[in-house]
């Protein structure tokens, strides 16, 4: 039997990746300021403001076909629940695959189910990531 405090670990029936929304906006940035998230992440939280600026970009430059090639911002959404995001961006002349999940759907494999399904659709390699130390089901 559990511990009384032990999440149970439900895995995901089906796991999809869709572009970003507007209107998920406001949940992400729920997820991303949450402290835990920001550990788990390594990144220190963003305002409001920051994160919306970095989101139009991102949006804009998808709508307007702008966005450099390698990278890609897609929405996870797992038994049809959004409940974060994954990609790809440069950085340092670098494609980074990084991602971020909404607390309460940590542990369930999603992100492992994630991942190919991103990787398909980036032809852009080598790839390159980071994981906190903390973070052993990312390592």
């Amino acid at each position: 039997m559990l511990p009384h405090h032990a999440p149970r670990c439900v895995p995901p029936v089906s796991v999809t990746l869709r572009d970003v929304r507007q209107t998920d906006l406001p949940s992400l940035f729920a997820f991303e300021s949450d402290p835990a998230w920001c550990a788990m992440a390594m990144v220190k939280p963003r305002s409001k403001e920051v994160f919306d600026a970095v989101w139009e970009k991102i949006l804009t430059d998808r709508t307007e076909g702008t966005t450099p090639p390698g990278v890609l911002q897609q929405a996870i959404i797992a038994d049809g629940e959004l409940c974060g995001t994954i990609g790809c961006h440069l950085r340092d002349g670098r494609c980074n695959v990084g991602y971020g999940l909404h607390q309460k759907h940590w542990g369930r494999g999603i992100a492992s189910r994630a991942l190919p399904l991103l990787l398909a659709e980036v032809a852009l390699r080598p790839l390159y990531a980071t994981a906190a130390v903390s973070n052993a089901a990312s390592i």
